[in-house]
């Protein structure tokens, strides 16, 4: 059996775990009313969690069954499932399905199943008009858009609702290799001529865009002087090792950062060339 090789992606999951307690790396929903603080996280994501569950139908009227479509670590595919519905979790990185396995675990009654893949490789013809639900948490951008739409039309059933949680460029700004969005003014286009119709379309950039502001300062202010000051003190020991140490740690500063606001296209998000918007839309003619 090959070895596992893990991705830049899943280093960054891992470096948020390891050093600042995540349980995955979404954003979180704020306002006036939530400070601002790592100590507040948990609970700027498990409102998004309700955000999402706010639009899903009452599990208790019938089985209701959810396909979570680059699921991370299975933060929300959790809560999900505590409520009652059925979430599949599917994602290429197989750190991060072993992760959601093991989240699984807490719920024996569950008949979640995972897969290991993108979702341009699901298993179509077998799920067909199966799902009630599709969510692409953050994932919507790394999918063609044309491609992510045709799969949505055959795994949905009639009157199956997708959720976008995403962000999306504005019709002016130029796109690049760095941030790899799709403009939002092409989302609408595709839109008009598919079969779904839009119910809900928010802009809550407002509400996601501190999480930005939230690592900056971490990493910025306390992560990065205090491996500084580590590497300060322990220099007169073993020189040697301490720069090659020291070196290691910037390397995982720089991917945690990477990961964690270059791959979430935040300064986009911040300088105003993008926005996050909350989406649903409703299959009203099915293939």
């Amino acid at each position: 059996m090959a070895k596992y090789k893990m991705t830049e992606h899943d280093l960054g999951i891992a470096l948020g775990q390891q050093l600042l307690g995540l349980q995955d790396l979404h954003y979180g929903l704020w306002d006036e009313e939530l400070e601002l603080n790592f100590a507040n996280l948990a609970t700027a994501q498990r409102r998004f969690a309700n955000l999402i569950a706010s639009e899903l139908p009452d599990p208790s009227v019938h089985e209701t069954h959810v396909l979570d479509t680059g699921c991370g670590a299975g933060y929300v595919l959790s809560l999900l499932t505590q409520r009652g519905y059925q979430v599949d979790a599917a994602s290429p990185s197989h750190f991060l399905i072993e992760q959601v396995k093991q989240r699984l675990v807490e719920f024996p009654g569950s008949t979640s199943k995972v897969f290991e893949t993108d979702f341009e490789n699901f298993p179509e013809k077998i799920y067909q008009q199966y799902y009630d639900v599709i969510l692409f948490n953050e994932s919507f951008h790394q999918i063609p858009m044309q491609r992510a739409f045709s799969k949505v039309q055959k795994l949905l059933k009639p009157g199956g609702l997708t959720i976008i949680c995403d962000a999306f460029l504005a019709a002016d700004a130029v796109n690049n290799a760095q941030n790899a969005l799709q403009k939002i003014t092409d989302f609408y286009h595709i839109i008009g001529q598919s079969p779904f119709s839009l119910i809900r379309d928010e802009d809550i950039t407002r509400f996601v865009a501190p999480n930005i502001e939230l690592m900056d300062e971490f990493l910025t202010t306390k992560l990065k002087p205090a491996g500084e000051s580590l590497g300060t003190y322990l220099h007169s020991n073993n020189p040697v090792l301490i720069k090659i140490g020291a070196f290691l740690f910037k390397k995982k500063l720089h991917r945690l950062n990477d990961q964690y606001i270059s791959r979430r296209s935040g300064k986009a998000l911040l300088d105003g060339s993008a926005s996050y918007h909350f989406i649903v839309l409703q299959l009203v003619k099915p293939v």
